[in-house]
């Protein structure tokens, strides 16, 4: 396996106490090494070759205890196999969050 380049996640914190991923912020994301498209939700998306799932929901900014569901191709990927799934270029991922009411 080649080198697996990670993203580096860049933003301000609302104060010194406050170092969680939230919505509501905004991240400047740099990407170190070499990149592949692959499609979230339907919309092109640039991630680092080697990317895995879990990267992936912290680049699109999706804390990492949401109540998400993830599917690369048609085959949903379980959380607990997040860290080791890595995506390939041209992949397709969905990812659907949970929905509480009727």
């Amino acid at each position: 396996m080649g080198t697996v380049f990670k993203p580096l996640l860049l933003h301000s914190f609302k104060n010194e106490q406050d170092r969680t991923i939230t919505e509501g912020h905004r991240y400047n994301i740099i990407f170190i090494g070499k990149t592949m498209t692959i499609t979230v939700n339907d919309k092109p998306k640039e991630v680092p070759e080697g990317c895995t799932v879990e990267a992936l929901c912290a680049i699109v900014g999706i804390p990492a205890d949401s109540p998400v569901a993830v599917a690369v191709g048609m085959d949903v990927v379980e959380r607990e196999r997040w860290k080791t799934t890595e995506l390939k270029e041209n992949e397709k991922i969905t990812i659907i969050g949970a929905v509480c009411g009727g």
